[in-house]
Order: structure tokens, then C-alpha cells, then sequence
């Protein structure tokens, strides 16, 4: 009877830690996509384990800017070149941003901040790549 018990709670805390993993990675799950409302998201950007947070669009003297909280959900440094994609309503490709990060440390924030010549304040939709 003993041994019955100990394999249920085995299996049931074999279940709980599976659970709780499959969870935790589709948290930091490929989500390439946001749409902005005003010039913000309300939404975060996963992209290659790093969360781009609070992402806003403004313009102003002939360029518009965007920024975002980043932060690395890994265990080591990451150096990465990021392509920002700026859509319309209807996912049409305007133009493309590229930035480099460099030394983007696990666990601490990081502003990212880049623009482009133009206004393109009517953007919608901003997608993000990883550059090889």
C-alpha cells in the first residue's frame, strides 16, 4: 500500500513540475508582434528569450522615435541586431529600423531607443526580428 502512495505522489509531482515548466517557456515564447493605439503598446515583444516592454512611437523635427524597455531573460549576455519592422493597419511594411545591442546584462533593463527620418507616427503595427 506503501509503496502505491509513493508512486502517485511521485507522479503527481512529476505532473506539477511539468506543468509549471511548460508554462514558464511559453512565457518566453517567440511573440514578434505589437499594435499601437496613440503611439503605444500595451503589450510586450518576446523575441530570442528578451522582453521589449512599453513600446512607444513619437515624432518629432522630421523623425520619428521609438523606445522600449528590454530586458534579458537569460543566463548570460546577449549582443544582438534587431530589425524593426514599422506596418500600417493592414500589416503593409512602411520601412525597417535596425539597432544593435551590445551587452544586454540577464535580469537588468535596458532602454532601447532608435528613430528614422520621416513621420511615421501613423504606424499601427511594429514587428521585431533577429538579425543574423
Amino acid at each position: 500500500m506503501k509503496k502505491i502512495i509513493l508512486v502517485v505522489a511521485a507522479f503527481l509531482i512529476l505532473g506539477t513540475v511539468t506543468t509549471v515548466l511548460i508554462v514558464n517557456n511559453n512565457k518566453l515564447k517567440d511573440q514578434p508582434k505589437v499594435e499601437l493605439k496613440d503611439g503605444k503598446s500595451n503589450e510586450d515583444v518576446i523575441l530570442d528569450k528578451v522582453t521589449f516592454s512599453d513600446i512607444t512611437t513619437s515624432y518629432d523635427s522630421g523623425v520619428t522615435t521609438l523606445t522600449a524597455k528590454m530586458l534579458n531573460n537569460t543566463e548570460k549576455i546577449k549582443n544582438i541586431k534587431v530589425e524593426i519592422i514599422l506596418k500600417d493597419d493592414d500589416d503593409n511594411k512602411l520601412k525597417s529600423m535596425f539597432q544593435v545591442v551590445e551587452d544586454l546584462q540577464p535580469g537588468r533593463p535596458k532602454v532601447l531607443t532608435t528613430g528614422i527620418a520621416g513621420d511615421y507616427s501613423h504606424v499601427t503595427k511594429i514587428e521585431f526580428k533577429i538579425v543574423e
